[in-house]
């Protein structure tokens, strides 16, 4: 526990190191406050120290639940961002550049459409299966006609937009990767 302790105060220190760095002219390197010869900036920050450390050691299981929180709070926001530029960057593929800022109705659309009503399922093919394969749709390369059809079926990098899928459709949609036992199943408009 003292471990964890130690290293999130260095880690604090590092951060403050870092915020206090002090600017000279360009002429002459950057300086760090441990570097510099004025005694008040010495004095300060081991005061500083002095004061992070009996806060940690006080506050000890306040501070541990204010980093929790604020490292989820880091990784939600990671992932939601990770995720929005995800789906800019599959209505990109198809659609260009210009799209994506001239149609903001229809990106989110697409990002529902992408991030809620689209899954996939292992579902062994049957001699009467009756989903078209998503070689026969064709793809949607008007825009963009270097698109090329997907060969190996990767769910995080796959692009349902770039092939003729009913993606509007008022029923439940299914479709089959080709020789695969990847379903797509895309859900209607609530």
């Amino acid at each position: 526990m003292l471990l964890i302790y130690f290293s999130f105060l260095m880690l604090l220190l590092r951060q403050i190191k870092f915020l206090l760095l002090l600017k000279f002219p360009k002429n002459k390197p950057q300086k760090t406050i441990l570097e510099c010869t004025n005694p008040f900036f010495h004095t300060f920050y081991i005061s500083l120290l002095f004061a992070l450390f009996r806060l940690v050691m006080h506050y000890k299981y306040f501070l541990m639940k204010t980093l929790i929180f604020f490292f989820v709070l880091n990784l939600l926001i990671n992932h939601a961002v990770y995720a929005q530029s995800s789906v800019n960057d599959k209505i990109t593929e198809v659609y260009g550049a210009d799209f994506v800022t001239n149609n903001p109705t229809l990106v989110r659309s697409f990002d529902k459409l992408l991030t809620e009503r689209i899954r996939y399922e292992q579902q062994p093919e049957t001699a009467d299966e009756k989903f078209p394969k998503i070689s026969t749709l064709g793809l949607n390369n008007k825009r963009n006609p270097s698109l090329t059809m997907d060969t190996v079926f990767d769910a995080q990098n796959f692009n349902p937009l770039k092939y003729g899928m009913q993606l509007f459709a008022p029923t439940t949609q299914v479709y089959r990767f080709d020789n695969t036992d990847i379903l797509i199943i895309i859900e209607p408009q609530k």
